[in-house]
């Protein structure tokens, strides 16, 4: 996960053999210890801190029980052989003097940031505005929020949002390019990206699905409906008057309700066309309503735990965080979920990309 953090700006590129001489970071690789070479007269930042620590043999329990021995605190693998640490001050030197050490050095400002940052194209045009960019900002586990929150409000940056989930800490931002380079040398920061922008996605039908051969239902037709089912939906506003979803009893979304067991919104009034129809498109069931059942959802005898995912991406409540509304609806049943849109403005590891492995690694049975 501690891999997720850092970005490198290659300067030489790994070779087809794995030696594990390579540090592979978030765009690229090196051999620190050459790549860095013609910098190692330069100041290396403070003697303590996070630093990463690189072994020169296979990483054993022996190993890492040397680096906890002097008071060291592991924060997180990285590839290959290598370590994000936490070091006190004054033990570096006695870090980098370990018989296992290969190498050791700061984190550098320049690796903590997206390498899109600042190039994505957004449909948004108030993404920039006045130069300024919404950026996610992740700290180093252990680092203090409130203080780092200041020190980012002091170069400029407004910061709007302070996200805490499993041992994660996410500032959302406004910056712009020049407070993004001071940003970056702030000790508590990891990593700097551009916030993302959802692009819905959706263009599925139940044939495609159950066969790929138009108009036959085989899972349906041996009585596979999603009975039992919870499906986790994150995505647009449900319209909870469509008949898809009418409960004709009370229409109130919640454990009773017939089709949407719970619906988490904090942005918006009324319906939202995408979200109405992926949720008809993954359990949505008229059936109950006009006793008509064309066009029901894939399993439409399942019932849906339903987030807002404007939520997470809008410009009104400026959140970051996958992590917490995939918990949500696991509390819920679900161990099904479907989004339906995507981050089109970027093929790197984002933070939602590290939500979504942290929340499957946490949750298996997701």
């Amino acid at each position: 996960l501690a891999a997720s953090l850092l970005f490198l700006v290659a300067s030489s590129i790994a070779s087809a053999d794995d030696d594990g001489r390579w540090l592979r970071l978030k765009a690229g690789s090196i051999d620190p210890l050459t790549a860095l070479a013609a910098a190692a007269t330069e100041d290396d930042g403070p003697d303590g801190g996070v630093r990463i620590v690189q072994f020169n043999r296979a990483i054993e329990p022996a190993v890492l029980d040397a680096v906890r021995g002097l008071g060291v605190e592991l924060l997180g693998y990285l590839p290959d052989r290598a370590y994000l640490v936490r070091v006190p001050e004054g033990l570096g030197e006695r870090l980098e003097g370990l018989a296992d050490v290969r190498w050791t050095g700061e984190v550098r400002p320049a690796w903590k940031i997206a390498p899109d940052l600042g190039t994505r194209t957004f449909v948004d045009p108030d993404r920039r505005s006045a130069g300024r960019m919404e950026v996610t900002l992740d700290l180093f586990p252990g680092e203090d929020a409130t203080t780092t929150v200041a020190a980012v409000r002091a170069t400029g940056a407004e910061v709007w949002d302070v996200v805490r989930f499993s041992d994660v800490v996410r500032l959302r931002a406004r910056a712009d390019l020049a407070q993004v380079d001071t940003i970056s040398k702030l000790p508590a920061i990891a990593w700097v990206e551009e916030a993302a922008e959802i692009t819905s996605r959706n263009e599925i039908t139940k044939w495609v699905i159950q066969e790929n051969i138009p108009d036959t239902t085989p899972i349906w037709d041996v009585g596979l409906h999603g009975e039992g089912q919870v499906i986790g939906h994150l995505d647009g506003r449900i319209d909870m008057n469509s008949c898809w979803f009418r409960d004709e009893v009370d229409n109130t979304p919640g454990p009773s309700h017939r089709k949407v067991i719970a619906y988490r919104s904090s942005t918006g009034q009324g319906a939202d066309s995408h979200g109405t129809h992926t949720a008809g498109t993954a359990a949505g069931d008229q059936g109950p309503v006009n006793g008509v059942s064309d066009h029901n959802g894939m399993a439409f005898a399942a019932k849906i735990s339903h987030g807002n995912s404007r939520d997470i991406t809008g410009s009104d409540t400026r959140q970051s965080n996958l992590y917490d509304y995939l918990a949500a609806a696991h509390d819920d049943g679900a161990r099904v979920h479907t989004n339906s849109w995507g981050d089109d403005g970027t093929v790197q590891y984002t933070t939602w990309s590290q939500d979504i492995d942290r929340f499957s690694y946490e949750f298996e049975d997701s």
